[in-house]
Formats: structure tokens, sequence, C-alpha cells
């Protein structure tokens, strides 16, 4: 599975072995789990572009996870972490 990231206009594409329908990502602040997860859906088009709004950052260190749905019932995850500063703005990590 291939993420491809594009600048302009904010658009990702999804390359997959199975067809892929929907993304759903998942800002995750570090501890507690899941629990305070939140989630932001993101349907595909016809090229598997997408675009997905994640806010609610809080200071620290995160996690953001991409979920893939594809046709067949199964998920991929694609994992980034990134560090939110003081003044909320996220820094993706290489």
């Amino acid at each position: 599975m291939l993420l491809e990231t594009a600048a302009s206009p904010p658009a990702s594409r999804i390359a997959a072995a199975v067809e892929p329908y929907a993304v759903i990502a998942y800002n995750d602040p570090e501890g507690n789990s899941d629990y305070n997860a939140t989630s932001s859906p993101a349907e595909l088009d016809a090229d598997n572009r997408f675009k997905v709004e994640i806010g609610e950052f809080v200071a620290g260190a995160a996690e953001i996870r991409l979920v893939v749905c594809h046709v067949n019932g199964a998920m991929s995850v694609i994992r980034r972490p990134l560090t939110v500063g003081a003044d909320g703005v996220p820094l993706l990590k290489p």
C-alpha cells in the first residue's frame, strides 16, 4: 500500500492491491491508549484521492493513524508520530 501526498491541492492518494473505499484519520495524543483519540472520516474519489481535516491538537507527543478501509472488509493502518507545540501547531516526524 502506498500513500502519496500532494502539496497543492492538499490531497493524498492511496494505492493498494485490494481496492480501498475510505480512510479514517485518528489524532491520538500520547497516553490513555485510544481513549482520547479523535477521528475524521474521508471518502476516496475515483482516483483514490482523499482530503481529511484533522483538528483538536493537544500540546505534546501524538500519533496520526490513517486506517484504510478495503472493499473486502480488510483494513490497513499507516502510522505517523508527531509533536504538537504549545501553540497547537503539529510537526510530523520523518
